[in-house]
């Protein structure tokens, strides 16, 4: 069965591969709707990434990108901003929609200052990401991931999003019991540029670990709905890392979380 059109991949499920590596499995597997990584990119060459997917038909949906300097330290966070520039032109350069990032950590500054610094430091992002019509999104993150950011919540990640003037990449991973959900995701639709999907087991201490959607605990059928029913019309993401992951081997994981998510909507459409 075709993959649903609204259903894209995330590089993080095959981020130690090479270009060709990738887009082999992407071939086998009939994806056309993808995301790239910059850490990917960083590691393996601009250039050769860009050039091997405009010789294709991929639809590149966006870009992502893990901050891992704290966003108080202003001369680590040159490197991150040099990196979300490039990430900015790539996307342009590919008509991709947005890039998405989480934040990084907060070092020792409250929330509050730490959204504030944020704002600081996504300054000329911002402005350069306006002018070339690219969407920024800010991605929550579980706490167990504190190195990764300090949006723990869809709510949190919302409420920094329209302080600084962007939108939001919305983690299902990260938001499956958080309170009053429906309502922010209702009252906030319109900053949404993702959602991501994977699945979790109850009980893994492990970090970052994510299931094909099915194979855990979490209420992913629920969860797609609600973000669904709020009025989101935009594209679905199968975010898919971790040991389970590797052992399964990501052509096989890929398969299956993709037929999930197409399944899903399948049905939703009755």
């Amino acid at each position: 069965m075709p993959i649903d059109p609204r259903v894209s991949v995330n590089p993080m499920c095959t981020v130690a591969s090479s270009v060709d590596e990738v887009l082999a499995v992407w071939n086998e597997l009939d994806i056309h709707r993808v995301g790239l990584s910059a850490i990917q990119l960083n590691a393996q060459g601009w250039d050769p990434w860009l050039k091997a997917i405009k010789d294709t038909d991929l639809d590149v949906v966006y870009l992502n990108y893990g901050i891992r300097a704290e966003v108080t330290n202003d001369s680590a966070w040159k490197q991150d901003e040099s990196t979300l520039l490039r990430m900015v032109d790539a996307a342009a350069e590919l008509d991709a929609e947005c890039i998405y990032f989480s934040p990084g950590p907060p070092g020792q500054a409250r929330w509050e200052e730490a959204v504030d610094r944020l704002g600081a430091q996504l300054s000329r992002v911002i402005v350069a990401a306006n002018e070339r019509h690219i969407a920024i999104g800010l991605e929550n993150t579980v706490s167990s991931r504190p190195e990764l950011g300090f949006l723990h919540s869809v709510r949190d990640a919302m409420t920094a999003a329209r302080q600084l003037g962007v939108g939001v990449c919305v983690d299902l991973y990260g938001c499956w019991v958080e309170p009053r959900l429906v309502q922010t995701l209702r009252d906030n639709v319109e900053l949404i540029h993702l959602v991501q999907v994977s699945d979790f087991v109850v009980g893994t201490l492990v970090q970052p670990n994510r299931w094909v959607p099915g194979d855990g605990d979490l209420p992913l059928e629920r969860l797609l709905n609600d973000v669904l029913d709020a009025g989101y019309d935009g594209v679905l993401d199968l975010e898919l890392l971790g040991p389970a992951i590797v052992a399964e081997g990501p052509r096989s994981a890929l398969a299956r979380g993709t037929q999930w998510m197409t399944d899903v909507l399948q049905r939703r459409r009755g």
